[in-house]
């Protein structure tokens, strides 16, 4: 479903269902949009979703990792980025076309700038 409306999205057509051409809100637009606009720079290719997805994938392992350093030490951000590195649904979610690997990296994104917004706020206040 999301190659299929990427693509219509990339091509002007509208976020669609494939199955009816009819348009749609059977499934959140946030990753098709997302690929559509990969898809309209790159070709819509499945295989520029699978290399994004790596892309990814990569950063919440890094942002795993500035997390756990940041709250925890640098072991536990070094323990949480391999874990997350090793987790297999890391490497199986490469080639489906779908949202959760989008959603671990913005997840991880927004919980990082949450601790450092915190982080932030508590030195400002004391001074």
């Amino acid at each position: 479903f999301y190659h299929y409306a990427a693509r219509s999205l990339s091509e002007g057509h509208g976020y669609i269902d494939p199955l009816t051409g009819q348009p749609t809100a059977l499934m959140p637009p946030g990753y098709p949009f997302f690929l559509g606009g990969l898809y309209a720079t790159f070709g819509p290719n499945p295989q520029v979703g699978e290399a994004a997805n790596v892309v990814l994938g990569v950063a919440a392992c890094v942002l795993a990792f500035a997390l756990g350093r940041l709250l925890f030490g640098w072991r536990a951000g070094l323990a949480s980025g391999l874990i997350l590195a090793l987790f297999p649904g890391q490497a199986l979610f490469v080639p489906a076309l779908m949202s959760e690997t989008l959603f671990t990296f913005l997840f991880l994104a927004a919980l990082l700038l949450a601790v450092l917004a915190a982080a932030g706020t508590g030195g400002a206040d004391q001074a």
